[in-house]
């Protein structure tokens, strides 16, 4: 840093021992350039979502957590949700599958294996996913690997989800 004498710095003592480097120092005061003073936890990583990827996940985190209202917001009037051989409507889903899907996502975790995100259209896009969802089925852990097809339209500014597989 400008103007800091480095090589007069007592560098003696373990740190946090408040006698090596830097004993006595204020950090409460600093900043460094908005940079963190307490490291993330080990294992999350954070990166940048595009918005329709950020679409999709406020819709899985909507569920998570029980926000139904927030979870329907980001589907579209033209819904269709296929899965395990049977093809439902946004009436369906909304009038009932929405509530067992928000019970069970509260039951279990999801780690995201893969993602890939197409929005090579101007109003279309489509996401690409691998997880693994863990969970518990009698008091035993139960892991599935689950793929997943999300179609995303663009309304005005949003994306909202119009198919999933």
């Amino acid at each position: 840093m400008p103007g800091m004498a480095h090589g007069k710095m007592d560098m003696t003592g373990a740190p946090g021992t408040g006698n090596g480097p830097m004993a006595g120092m204020d950090y409460s005061q600093m900043n460094h350039g908005g940079m963190a003073t307490t490291p993330a936890p080990k294992g999350i990583f954070r990166r940048n979502l595009g918005p329709v990827e950020a679409a999709l996940l406020g819709f899985s985190n909507a569920l998570e957590v029980g926000k139904r209202n927030l979870a329907i917001a980001r589907l579209a009037p033209q819904l269709v949700v296929a899965e395990n051989g049977s093809v439902d409507d946004y009436a369906v889903y909304v009038g009932g599958y929405l509530a067992s899907a928000s019970a069970f996502a509260k039951t279990m975790k999801t780690v995201l294996l893969s993602r890939q995100v197409r929005a090579d259209l101007v109003d279309l896009a489509f996401v690409i996913s691998t997880s693994r969802v863990i969970s518990n089925r009698n008091d035993q852990k139960v892991y599935l690997d689950v793929a997943e097809t999300a179609t995303l339209e663009k309304s005005g500014n949003d994306w909202n989800i119009s198919r999933l597989e």
